[in-house]
């Protein structure tokens, strides 16, 4: 099975932080061939800005965020998928929900791929919960999460 990750899930690889056990645990089942993760391109500059963040509030120093850009460069654990095909579905999305587009273009992915988006953001899960979106997003944070990941072809 797919899943889509945000930057808010993918980050947590390289930065300790709440919730990174999860993210930790879901790339491991990726690493072992029992999900693979997706994500649209403009995730790597979503974790660059992430960095940029931690810099500017002295979170991090800079050869620590230099390192950490290299790493997500050269070994991004999901497969890319480009941000012009998801743009119209996101768009829609993003006009039912009044959201961010950067934000409904990993929804569209995950439609594209009729699976959910896994999220570190509790906000955006709330968002979607009782909504046509309610299946096409989990919070990392969910008990469940990694075993509905793990699940072949279902979406809760």
């Amino acid at each position: 099975m797919s899943v889509v990750v945000d930057a808010s899930t993918a980050v947590k690889w390289y930065i300790p932080e709440i919730l990174s056990s999860q993210a930790v645990e879901l790339l491991a089942l990726a690493e072992a061939g029992s999900v693979a993760l997706l994500a649209p391109d403009m995730v790597l500059a979503e974790i660059g800005e992430v960095l940029r963040q931690k810099l500017k509030r002295k979170e991090m120093d800079g050869p620590t965020a230099r390192y950490i850009a290299e790493v997500v460069t050269e070994t991004f654990p999901a497969s890319i998928a480009p941000t012009q095909e998801l743009l119209p579905a996101a768009l829609e999305i993003a006009a039912a929900f009044d959201r961010p587009l950067a934000e409904c273009l990993y929804l569209a992915l995950a439609e594209q791929w009729d699976t959910f988006l896994v999220t570190a953001d509790e906000e955006v899960a709330r968002v979607y919960r009782g909504t046509f979106m309610d299946g096409r997003v989990k919070w990392l944070g969910d008990r469940e999460v990694v075993a509905t990941a793990t699940r072949s072809g279902v979406v809760n």
